[in-house]
């Protein structure tokens, strides 16, 4: 999983949200929104969460400005 967005470039507004990124080895739509869920409510945040996999060719940027969590 990784954070990417205006709070990765330090540009984030009040009303920014957090933009995430994950594998989804398990990939359903209840373990996505569960996880989705979950992050709103950890960081009383909006959260826009991206499958990798789906993620389109004109936004393969983002994973170049993506900031991955270390697996433990």
């Amino acid at each position: 999983m990784g954070l990417f967005g205006s709070y990765i470039k330090n540009k984030q507004k009040k009303d920014s949200d957090l933009d995430f990124i994950d594998t989804f080895e398990k990939n359903t739509f209840d373990n996505y929104m569960d996880l989705k869920f979950l992050l709103e409510k950890l960081f009383n945040k909006n959260v826009d969460l991206i499958i990798e996999k789906s993620l389109k060719p004109r936004l393969k940027y983002v994973k170049k400005e993506t900031i991955y969590l270390k697996r433990l």
